[in-house]
């Protein structure tokens, strides 16, 4: 229970801090992606500092309602230490030092989009993963695939891209240096 008020506080603390300009510092990449064997699976990579948990959410509410809605969460057993890669099942309990304080059974069906995110229980870094997808994305992915954010800064590009999973694991961390 105090794991997940922990988890939705950081995660409203991030809100808050986009939403008033301020925001919280990027260090590391997360995506969602298949091993070879075909199984789902979050992977992240941290660029500088150690984070917390990881947050998987319905980021949009067609009714209006603001409040997000908590699919799954993780928290690291030690935070994710400063440069280092983890990757954990996105369905069921976890194995290891990440404990799945809300796991996930099954994938929320259409039409619900899903985001995902780590952070820091203070605020202080972050690593966002793929933002508006969906269980028909994740079903379309080939095992050795990785969904993350696009991030080119143009709106009519679409959220997210899908990469080999080496690509992932060479991304570079510079870029939040």
């Amino acid at each position: 229970m105090w794991r997940r008020l922990l988890a939705t506080g950081a995660l409203v603390l991030s809100a808050g801090a986009l939403l008033s300009g301020c925001s919280v510092p990027e260090n590391g990449w997360m995506g969602v992606g298949r091993n070879d064997q075909g199984e789902l699976r979050v992977y992240l990579r941290t660029c500088g500092q150690a984070l917390d948990g990881a947050t998987l959410y319905w980021p949009d509410d067609p009714t209006g309602n603001s409040e997000n809605e908590v699919f799954g969460d993780w928290s690291f057993q030690t935070p994710q230490p400063s440069t280092t890669a983890a990757d954990w099942p996105l369905l069921g309990q976890t194995p290891g030092g990440v404990i799945a304080t809300q796991p996930l059974d099954a994938l929320p069906g259409p039409p619900k989009n899903m985001a995902i995110h780590a952070w820091t229980r203070d605020a202080s870094a972050s690593a966002s993963g793929p933002y508006l997808f969906t269980e028909t994305d994740l079903k379309r992915l080939e095992p050795g695939r990785v969904l993350i954010p696009n991030n080119t800064g143009n709106e009519s590009d679409p959220p997210n891209k899908t990469i080999s999973l080496s690509q992932f694991e060479a991304l570079d961390c510079a870029v939040f240096g």
